[in-house]
This record gives structure tokens, C-alpha cells and sequence, in this order.
């Protein structure tokens, strides 16, 4: 995961954008995988924006954007805010104390 936050991190610098917000939110655990969401806030024109989307959609893993908002300041720079969501599959150690975690909830709902 440190290195696909890297990676997020440098598509944005390298299309000449700043970084406002880069905040990592809480892990989700799922039966089979981790979701971790990261609020951003972008910096810069619209073609660094629309590259740095290009760059993301392009990584190795899979990345996601949700929650998009393009705000056009006066000066014609655009403020990009967006949740990204990053995934990895949990190890079958992880997947199996998941997998009781939630037999244990079902259970205490019952």
C-alpha cells in the first residue's frame, strides 16, 4: 500500500499539481480484500487534472475516484477535491480472522 500511496502521490507532482489534502482515512476491511479511502485536494489547470486521472486509471492496482468536485477559481485554476479508494486482496491469514470477525457480528445480531 506505501508504494501505491507514493505512486498517487507522484502522478499528481509530476503533472505540476499541489497537493492541498493528501489524508489517508481509516482502513476497510471486506471478506476478501482492504479498501483504504484517501481525501485529496488538487491544486492546478485542467489538463494537469485530467492527466493526473489518466495517470491514476493507468497504475498497476486498482485505484478509484468517487466523490469528484472541480471547483474554476477567477484566476482560471481549477481546485479538484476527490476521495480516492485504493484495494488490495487480504493475505489468507487476514481473509480467515476477517472471515470470523463477521460470524462473530452476525451472531451478536441475532
Amino acid at each position: 500500500m506505501d508504494a501505491l500511496l507514493s505512486e498517487i502521490n507522484q502522478a499528481g507532482t509530476g503533472r505540476g499539481l499541489q497537493f492541498e489534502l493528501f489524508k489517508p482515512e481509516q482502513l476497510r476491511l471486506r471478506p476478501y480484500y482492504a479498501e483504504l479511502p484517501i481525501a485529496i485536494k488538487l491544486v492546478g489547470n485542467y489538463h494537469a487534472l485530467a492527466g493526473f486521472v489518466s495517470d491514476i486509471a493507468n497504475l498497476p492496482r486498482v485505484v478509484t475516484i468517487d466523490h469528484l468536485v472541480i471547483n474554476q477559481q477567477k484566476d482560471g485554476v481549477q481546485i479538484f477535491e476527490a476521495i480516492v479508494h485504493t484495494y488490495r486482496y487480504l493475505d489468507k491469514e487476514e481473509a480467515s480472522e476477517q472471515a470470523k470477525r463477521l460470524l462473530a457480528s452476525q451472531k451478536k445480531t441475532k
